[in-house]
């Protein structure tokens, strides 16, 4: 049979088409057995299959290898582990091999000059992410670039540094060829009490822009967004200041929106096989409605020097702040408002916290005088399961049920059959039934301080890392209990990534690997 010019045309364009449908298929088959972006597959925390181990030694890695400075977790791709890192002011991208930890290219970044970043973060703050072909990093003070796995640059393009209120965190991810990353800005668009925020989706191969979504009534945010599966089609999740939204994937569209957040959103939105959840704190990081005073005053008794049970002027060191996380040590950059560098402006900023909460002003600040007007930070911790479908303002039609304790700052949470499991800094774990919403048990880990890493599920154990380095094992299907602490030598800010037999994890100063069998037997 003799076909047609047009009929061969027909059948070429139709077989391209096919080609362009199994590859991308497959590449997101290949993406789902990879940790490709910031927590794993599609930001979940978990790598379904893999059996790194659980139980060892933190200061015996299988290898160790000491990389620049930085918060970014590592992203994984086959035997070659993808990371950033800022060292001498200058950002940089590395590539180690996965086995034995070597370093098999590192790529500087155009110079430029370093972005504002909250003490507490890093100008490597955003996680790179990676398909088959190319790795795609973003920095905030330059833009995105884009790489080959031999390091080779294929791409870059330049991106104004947004405003943000502690610098950017939020990374890129990628899926069908295509990246996606949240840009939302503190700066007003001209002549307008609009931001300049916006959500952008490129072309992996070629860096070009393929559209552009504006988000004019968001601020400032530090969530990764993530993808929603449901009736056939997947749509972008992005959670925001006050507000999450859903958008088409093909041109941007925003198709719904739920309201109830606070100023600040960090958390990746994750899902089970029936519903979206979506959490964010109040700003500050308190994670419970109703505010229990006596942590905070008793972080506040750190400075009674003289231990009479109240503070006085004479007791106001250079440290001497209100307490926003109590669970943080007084060092800590986050654990108060934050105070001035300029040592007079400093000194004036803690006489107005002080006077502000001694009401009669006899120079003695007691637990009445502090209790008495308990405001640390503002909006409402808030936890949600979305249900799919909805189209436009979703916030009084899809939310099956909400929560509002217990609900982390900075970690994502980890859902496991018909669990969702919530970290709270102080070392918090609480336990969360995903069909009801009912809080099922809150205990800790005996291991306090600052969370920054989210934590990851292997098979059927929890694993958490505390800024300080302590990592905890949690069974998942038994009655809580820690059946194993080791301390790493470093602090945490990454989310630890894994393949099929390796945890990799970041401290302030390397890279850790630990390789061997998930079920070894407790000592």
């Amino acid at each position: 049979m003799v076909r047609s010019t047009s009929q061969r045309r027909a059948v070429n364009h139709f077989l391209r088409l096919l080609l362009i449908w199994v590859s991308s298929a497959s590449c997101e088959q290949l993406a789902a057995d990879e940790w490709n972006q910031f927590r794993g597959p599609n930001g979940s925390g978990v790598l379904e299959g893999a059996r790194p181990p659980i139980r060892f030694e933190g200061e015996a890695p299988t290898w160790h290898q000491t990389i620049p400075s930085g918060h970014a977790s590592p992203v994984l791709w086959g035997q070659r582990l993808f990371l950033t890192g800022v060292e001498e002011g200058n950002l940089q991208t590395l590539c180690l091999d996965t086995r034995s930890g070597h370093l098999l290219w590192k790529q500087q970044a155009p110079k430029v000059t370093l972005a504002f970043h909250h003490k507490a973060s890093s100008p490597a703050a955003s996680t790179p992410c990676v398909d088959a072909y190319r790795v795609y990093v973003y920095f905030d003070s330059y833009g995105l670039l884009c790489y080959d796995h031999d390091g080779n640059e294929v791409w870059k393009r330049p991106i104004p540094t947004p405003k943000s209120l502690y610098g950017m965190s939020s990374s890129p991810i990628t899926s069908d060829g295509k990246i996606f990353l949240v840009l939302d800005n503190d700066l007003k668009l001209p002549e307008s009490q609009l931001s300049q925020s916006k959500l952008m989706a490129l072309d992996g191969a070629t860096g070009e822009i393929l559209w552009e979504t504006p988000r004019p009534y968001q601020k400032s945010g530090w969530s990764t967004p993530s993808l929603w599966a449901h009736g056939g089609k997947k749509e972008l999740v992005v959670l925001g200041d006050g507000r999450a939204y859903g958008y088409d994937l093909q041109e941007g569209k925003e198709l719904w929106y739920v309201n109830g957040f606070s100023r600040e959103t960090i958390a990746v939105p994750i899902m089970d096989g029936e519903r979206l959840f979506l959490s964010a704190a109040r700003q500050g990081g308190a994670g419970d409605e109703v505010i229990d005073p006596e942590p905070f005053w008793s972080s506040l008794l750190s400075f009674d020097q003289d231990q009479d049970g109240r503070i006085s002027k004479d007791e106001i060191t250079d440290l001497f702040t209100l307490p926003i996380r109590p669970e943080l040590p007084i060092e800590h950059p986050g654990f108060g408002i934050p105070l001035p560098k300029d040592p007079e402006q400093r000194q004036k900023r803690q006489a107005d916290l002080f006077g502000w909460r001694d009401k009669n002003q006899d120079g003695l600040l007691t637990k009445e005088e502090f209790v008495s007007e308990m405001m640390i930070g503002s909006g409402r911790p808030h936890l949600c399961a979305i249900t799919p479908g909805g189209r436009g303002d979703i916030t009084q039609t899809h939310i099956a049920w909400s929560l509002h304790r217990g609900i982390p700052e900075i970690p994502s949470p980890v859902v496991y059959e018909d669990r969702l499991y919530l970290l709270r800094s102080g070392g918090m774990l609480s336990g969360v039934d995903t069909t009801t919403g009912r809080m099922l048990f809150q205990e800790r880990l005996g291991a306090s301080g600052q969370y920054n890493a989210s934590p990851v599920r292997v098979d059927q154990h929890l694993l958490t890392i505390s800024e300080s380095g302590i990592l905890s094992v949690i069974p998942l299907k038994e009655p809580f209990q820690v059946v194993h602490q080791t301390s790493l030598s470093g602090s945490v800010h990454a989310t630890p990534a894994m393949d099929m037999d390796t945890l990799y994890i970041r401290t302030t100063e390397a890279l850790l690997a630990f390789r061997g069998e998930a079920s070894l037997a407790p000592k």
